[in-house]
């Protein structure tokens, strides 16, 4: 059993390990409050999004450019597109995957 269960199964907040949880929660309410303020700070990062857009644009376009892979920015692309052909197959055995599910789906379906 690892820490965090043995704290959470005798209700005791398993991060600050001292106080004992809220009611119907995991954490203490100063736990809780803290966490609260990290993620507020975390989710309140409007215009670093915004600056993180511009600069994955930013970085996708001069990949372009230069003939370097789009999605992983190490290889050379192939000839006249986008992505390297280690990328290439890595994208379709996920399609691949993604279209034999979808149609195992539609099978059980009807």
């Amino acid at each position: 059993m690892t820490d965090y269960a043995w704290y959470r199964s005798r209700h005791i907040c398993p991060r600050c390990r001292q106080k004992d949880a809220a009611k119907g929660k995991v954490y203490c309410l100063d736990c809780l409050d803290k966490e609260a303020v990290a993620t507020m700070r975390y989710k309140s990062t409007h215009d670093t999004r915004a600056q993180n857009r511009v600069y994955c644009r930013d970085r996708y376009q001069q990949a372009r450019e230069q003939g370097i892979c789009v999605r992983c920015f190490q290889r050379q692309a192939r000839s006249g597109k986008a992505t390297c052909q280690i990328c290439f197959n890595k994208i379709r055995e996920k399609q691949a995957i993604y279209h034999r599910l979808k149609r195992a789906e539609r099978m059980n379906n009807d």
